[in-house]
C-alpha cells in the first residue's frame, strides 16, 4: 500500500508558477487512482498544490504509468527551497516526501528579449517591451 517518490525535475523553477514537473517513483499499487502533489517550504509552512492541468480536476494528479507523474508548479515565493509531497487522495496515510528538492527563482529576463518585442505590433500581447516595464506587472 505504499509509494515510493524518487525524484522530480526539474529542482528549479520560476516563481511565477506553471513550470512542468515530471515526479518518479513507485505508483504501481495506485494506478488508475489521483493523487496530489504539493510544494512546502523547507522547515514547514503553507502547502501549495502542484496543478494537474485538466479542467474539472485542477489538483488531483493521475500518474502517467507504474513509476512517473506530471504536474505543473503553483505559484511560489522567489528563493524559497520546498519540500514536496505526494499523497493518495483515497488514503492520506500513502504518502511520501523528498525534502528540500526545489528552488524557486525570479524570472531571468536579457536585453535580447526586450529587443524582440519592441519590434512586433502591439497588438502582439507578448509582455513588457522594456525592463522598466516589469515592475508594473502584479
Amino acid at each position: 500500500m505504499a509509494i515510493s517518490v524518487t525524484s522530480i525535475a526539474p529542482v528549479l523553477i520560476d516563481a511565477y508558477g506553471g513550470t512542468k514537473f515530471i515526479i518518479q517513483g513507485d505508483f504501481a499499487e495506485h494506478l488508475g487512482q489521483l493523487f496530489t502533489a504539493s510544494l512546502v517550504p523547507a522547515g514547514g509552512g503553507t502547502s501549495l498544490d502542484c496543478l494537474s492541468g485538466i479542467p474539472g480536476r485542477p489538483t488531483s494528479i493521475y500518474p502517467l504509468n507504474s513509476t512517473r507523474m506530471v504536474c505543473y508548479a503553483p505559484q511560489t515565493t522567489a528563493g524559497t527551497t520546498y519540500d514536496l509531497i505526494v499523497t493518495l487522495i483515497a488514503n492520506a496515510l500513502v504518502t511520501d516526501t523528498l525534502a528540500s528538492v526545489v528552488t524557486a527563482l525570479t524570472r531571468q529576463y536579457n536585453s535580447s528579449v526586450f529587443a524582440l518585442r519592441s519590434i512586433l505590433p502591439p497588438n502582439y500581447k507578448t509582455g513588457p517591451r522594456r525592463f522598466e516595464q516589469l515592475e508594473q506587472i502584479p
